[in-house]
């Protein structure tokens, strides 16, 4: 997540000029916290398209778009854990815990991207 601020100097803009885009567009902020607004990547990307429509923004930069292949999931990962319910699989992360689940242990998607802890299976 990224602040109004950080938006702002990514896209070489003034941030009274984003702030008032972001106000023109209505675009509700993710999370707000102690007065600073804070947009998730999918409106940050809504943002730099309505700056690229506008002709404020040459091309679409943002750095989500970059790192698009990701080339280690939680599907290969040796923590990965598998829990069958009914007809359902459920899929945990052996390491991180959690208090929300019955098994204390974080519940992940296969296709996430690999965390700091990550270790390839050994086949």
């Amino acid at each position: 997540m990224k602040s109004t601020k950080q938006i702002a100097t990514d896209c070489n803009l003034t941030y009274d000029a984003l702030k008032y885009i972001i106000k023109r567009e209505e675009i509700i902020p993710a999370k707000k916290e102690n007065k600073r607004n804070f947009y998730n990547k999918w409106q940050e990307e809504y943002i730099h398209s309505v700056l690229c429509f506008a002709g404020l923004l040459k091309e679409i930069t943002v750095e989500s778009k970059i790192n698009d292949e990701v080339e280690d999931t939680c599907l290969i990962c040796e923590h990965r854990q598998e829990d069958k319910c009914h007809s359902k699989r459920f899929q945990f992360c052996g390491l991180r815990k959690s208090n929300k689940t019955k098994n204390k242990l974080l519940q992940i998607k296969s296709n996430d991207a690999a965390c700091a802890l990550f270790e390839e299976k050994k086949i």
